[in-house]
């Protein structure tokens, strides 16, 4: 097909949702193994010749010299079974599937259905015109929580919900494989019921029409109705396979329809639904709060189909946090200098610029398999790295790590609270910080006493003469995002210390070139300067790995190389440093 056509089609839709209807013939069912009903109407006369113990290679000249007229559909099932059971029982094979169709995959929904479905599904289509007797496309529908309204029959035209008001509408203007009212045959096409006309010059004045699988060469009525009508209020595109006949050719230039040529139903519409997604995502607006944000990752990060669009939004977000750190509203240089005041306005003004990238990596490492750690240390690594060296206030040099160091925090915490303790590693030393061209682990550079040292962090309001400045002021900043997971500020706490905690001890085991007499030195939380007592953190990590053992789920993820050993042994560094801070 010509991609200039499809996309002019994608376009119109896209831009006109609701304004197009479809018309399809029996070309759209064709890869589902659905006889036509011209296809149906001769096996009944082949099975009715059968009768009279005969075999005619003209099947309707037979018919006509045996009974004197053109078959008749109505008639034909009359003969074949008396009772509506009996109808049902001869129609039943010709569009139901036996158990080995159904394994085969006859008889089913095909691609093309399920395109259109989803077309329905997001309100880009709302009125379905179809020669087809079976009930795919019905079956498809439902099958994306579509109820649609069926109009099978002139009576049912008059109790049907107004187009405008139905979410579908589906007009099967040959009738319903089980009702004996369906039309085959040329004469039975002839001509439609007055109430079935006017609805189909409605559709057909009012919206726009894409035509495919359809002949045109047998619905002499269908091809009255669009021949007669003469509003032009949206285009016509008609779907060609092969070279149209030429009854389809005088419609298709009586339409004035835009010819799109096609290999198949299924890759049409595939290629058309694709199309008009894309063209969704394109124009879907920047989420306008955390969220939507938040309500969209949480949709994208079950299904793996949706993995496009969960790199995308993580990837714009991260793009507009960097391009914001780098904006001359965070100036190294002049004024303002750091302060209590000033220093607070910044550290509120990093908080805001992640008002949305926040939560959502939070929730992307509570909710994130094993195929999303790449992408969890990617935004983590972006962030942290977008600072600039240079000159400039030490004091705001150093404050240029805050974000990332919200963000650490923020992850570490999820990750623990959903027993990810393989992404905790990640973030914690995968994560790699170029500064002044010393690139070293995010566990060296990020965590909260790491950012800004203890004096200057004092500075800040509220934080005279406290032990952990940089701790409290994360902890004060991470509460309200985190507490939408917990139940109460106590299990807060007790996450806070559990992450700074186990942090200090990786901390212990990767970072190389200390001293290792008794103690080793480890960046300090608030764990280091509360109360000591059965509840505090230590005496609960050093339960959990005599209980637990080498079933600790920190050493099943390769912490600390898997070892029991090795954990206790940093544990004791760790607990030995405590005192010596003196607090």
């Amino acid at each position: 097909m010509t991609n200039e056509s499809l996309i002019q089609l994608a376009f119109s839709i896209h831009n006109n949702q609701g304004a197009y209807a479809l018309l399809l013939g029996s070309g759209i069912s064709r890869a589902a193994f659905i006889p036509t009903g011209y296809e149906v109407t001769l096996e009944m006369i082949r099975q009715l010749s059968a009768l009279y113990n005969e075999q005619p290679v003209d099947l309707e000249k037979w018919y006509l010299e045996k009974f004197g007229k053109q078959p008749d559909y109505s008639d034909l099932l009359d003969k074949l079974g008396k009772t509506p059971t009996e109808r049902h029982g001869f129609l039943r094979p010709f569009f139901e599937p036996t158990e080995q169709e159904q394994e085969e995959g006859k008889k089913q929904p095909t691609t093309a259905h399920k395109a259109i479905a989803k077309m329905v599904a997001s309100g880009k289509v709302r009125v379905i015109i179809t020669t087809n007797f079976d009930r795919l496309i019905e079956r498809a529908i439902q099958d994306e929580g579509v109820t649609p309204t069926i109009i099978s029959s002139a009576d049912a035209v008059d109790g049907a919900i107004p187009l405008i008001h139905s979410r579908c509408t589906v007009i099967k203007i040959n009738g319903d494989y089980l009702d004996t009212r369906a039309k085959n045959t040329v004469d039975e096409l002839e001509q439609y019921d007055a109430r079935l006309e006017r609805l189909l010059d409605q559709v057909f004045d009012e919206f726009g029409l894409l035509v495919c699988g359809w002949s045109g060469d047998w619905d002499k009525a269908l091809r009255s109705c669009l021949e007669r009508i003469k509003g032009r209020r949206f285009s016509c595109y008609w779907c060609i396979k092969a070279d149209p006949s030429t009854m389809t050719e005088t419609l298709i230039n009586l339409r004035s329809a835009n010819r799109i040529k096609i290999e198949s139903a299924d890759k049409f519409f595939t290629e058309l639904e694709d199309k008009l997604e894309s063209l969704a995502e394109i124009n879907k607006p920047h989420p306008l709060s955390a969220s939507l944000a938040v309500a969209s990752l949480k949709r994208y990060v079950v299904e793996d189909k949706y993995r496009i669009q969960l790199h995308d939004l993580l990837t714009n977000e991260t793009n507009r946090v960097c391009s914001r750190l780098k904006s001359t509203d965070y100036p190294m240089t002049g004024q303002p200098s750091p302060s209590s005041e000033t220093m607070q306005a910044r550290i509120d003004k990093y908080h805001n610029d992640l008002s949305i990238l926040l939560p959502l990596f939070m929730n992307l490492c509570f909710w994130s398999k094993k195929e999303h750690e790449d992408l969890c240390v990617k935004v983590l690594q972006r962030v942290a790295n977008s600072v600039q060296d240079g000159g400039g206030y030490q004091t705001w040099l150093a404050l240029r790590l805050f974000p990332s160091c919200l963000l650490l925090c923020a992850g570490g915490m999820a990750a623990i609270l959903s027993n990810n303790y393989s992404l905790l590693l990640k973030i914690l030393s995968d994560v790699k910080i170029n500064i002044s061209n010393k690139e070293s682990m995010s566990i060296e550079e990020i965590l909260p006493y790491m950012v800004l040292e203890q004096r200057t962090a004092q500075i800040f309001p509220n934080q005279d003469r406290k032990h952990t400045p940089m701790n409290n002021i994360t902890y004060d900043f991470l509460k309200p995002h985190l507490m939408e997971m917990l139940s109460s500020e106590d299990e807060f706490k007790s996450l806070f210390d559990r992450f700074e905690y186990l942090a200090a001890m990786i901390y212990i085991d990767l970072v190389p070139d200390r001293e290792r007499g008794e103690y080793a030195w480890a960046p300090p939380g608030q764990f280091a300067w509360r109360n000591m007592s059965n509840t505090h953190i230590s005496k609960i990590i050093e339960n959990e790995i005599t209980t637990q053992a080498n079933n600790w789920p920190l050493l099943k993820s390769e912490i600390f190389s898997g070892k029991v050993e090795q954990a206790q042994k940093c544990k004791k560094l760790l607990d030995a440093f405590i005192p010596k801070l003196q607090w």
